[in-house]
């Protein structure tokens, strides 16, 4: 259950992260491509936002629409959305410098993508690795090191945010 939840978090909070930033980048100047995309595939949702009581809280919920059927899970949608929409960096390197003992960057994404791949593993193939008959076995260290890396990422990400 840890597995699931703690990828099921990353992925809401880095949607949130990013549909909250949008106005905020949008005053700087550092909208992505892809909002400016989905302006011009429906200018009308957009303009209708000017009249809006909190035009910046409807920008944000009109953005957390258009991104409702990504999974924010796997490191390359992560790093493409970021920059897609915010233009922002990857946090690897700064979850990689919270969680230390020479981590690198690299090594936060591979191990938030081996992560994912085994939780997918667990949740459709009941834990059955691929050319054997049985069940791969489930550490609480396996468990808690990853949660930790998804958490530390989850941090980094707040942080990138938060200071653009």
């Amino acid at each position: 259950a840890a597995v699931v939840l703690a990828l099921g978090a990353l992925d809401a909070l880095v949607a949130d992260l990013i549909a909250g930033a949008v106005p905020a980048a949008a005053k700087k100047g550092r909208i992505g491509d892809r909002v400016e995309g989905w302006v011009k595939e429906k200018p009308a949702d957009f303009v209708r936002l000017l009249s809006d009581p909190d035009p910046h809280l409807a920008l944000a919920n009109l953005v957390r629409e258009r991104m409702a059927n990504l999974t924010l899970q796997r490191a390359a949608a992560i790093e493409e959305t970021l920059y897609a929409v915010l233009k922002l960096e990857t946090p690897w390197g700064a979850a990689a410098k919270r969680i230390g003992a020479g981590t690198t960057g690299a090594d936060v994404k591979d191990r938030l993508d081996a992560f994912v791949a085994r939780r997918n593993l667990i949740a459709h193939s009941g834990d059955v690795q691929p050319g054997k008959a049985a069940l791969a076995g489930i550490t609480r260290e396996w468990v808690m090191s990853g949660v930790r890396n998804v958490s530390e990422i989850g941090e980094a990400a707040c942080d990138a945010v938060a200071k653009e």
